[in-house]
């Protein structure tokens, strides 16, 4: 019995909300329990030997390491997710500065 690999993942970042399916590559992957996200733990849509779906979890902005928990144990690879914040807007509050133009209302 291997331990299961990752060898990517896609999309590599993705909102703080979370929300979003992330398929993750690698081999051993069969069977998989958990995708562990930093702290936070997501329960797998699907899977298959070569491939895991997951809906990515809340957490906070930053880059955690992602792995993958099968029957056989814990994967060790080293792959990354990054958590963006969302932008909500933005606000000129002095105007244009390079032509010092009053902000549009």
């Amino acid at each position: 019995m291997s331990l299961p690999t990752i060898s990517r993942i896609n999309p590599t970042s993705g909102p703080t909300t979370g929300g979003i399916t992330a398929i993750i590559s690698g081999t051993n992957l069969a069977g998989a329990t958990t995708v562990t996200f930093g702290t936070v733990t997501a329960v797998p849509t699907s899977s298959t030997a070569t491939t895991v779906s997951v809906v990515v979890p809340a957490n906070t902005a930053g880059t955690v390491r992602v792995s993958v928990t099968t029957p056989n144990g814990t994967s060790t690879s080293i792959v990354n997710f990054t958590y963006a914040p969302i932008r909500t807007g933005f606000s000129l509050a002095y105007g244009d500065f390079l032509f010092d133009l009053p902000p549009l209302l």
